[in-house]
């Protein structure tokens, strides 16, 4: 049985306004380091992921060849850019389609889920950015 229209356009909108909210997390972030800071993340990025694996070393090396071109200058644009998309794809969502999902490599990120709703999905990167902003406030 499916949540009725109603509910659906909450979700979006609880969803909408988390990605907001972590929005102005980052940019205020962002705006507290120095170039010399957001370089000294690559370093703590790059130990973590080196001791993970084949699939962790390769997001290594994209972390490490990001932040050349990543710099300060570049980063809140990059994030405005992918919020965007994510709030097109979470506005395309169809009332028939939350409750669709798929099994995830559990092993990949601690997390993920074993199965996870088009719901989980859009709401991942909240989880995730929640996560590494916990790891920086370290």
């Amino acid at each position: 049985m499916s949540a009725p229209v109603a509910a659906k356009a909450e979700v979006k909108d609880s969803i909408a306004a988390e990605y907001e909210s972590v929005r102005a997390i980052f940019q205020t972030l962002l705006d507290s380091l120095s170039d010399a800071d957001v370089q000294k993340l690559k370093a703590f990025a790059w130990i973590l992921n080196a001791l993970t694996g084949p699939f962790n070393w390769i997001n290594g090396l994209g972390a490490r060849g990001g932040s050349k071109f990543f710099r300060k200058k570049r980063l809140g644009p990059k994030f405005d850019k992918v919020y965007a998309s994510m709030l097109r794809k979470l506005n395309s969502v169809g009332d028939d389609e939350w409750r669709r999902g798929m099994y995830f490599p559990e092993k990949w990120d601690g997390l993920f889920k074993k199965y996870m709703t088009l719901e989980d999905v859009l709401r991942f990167p909240v989880v995730h950015f929640r996560f590494h902003l916990d790891q920086i406030a370290r």
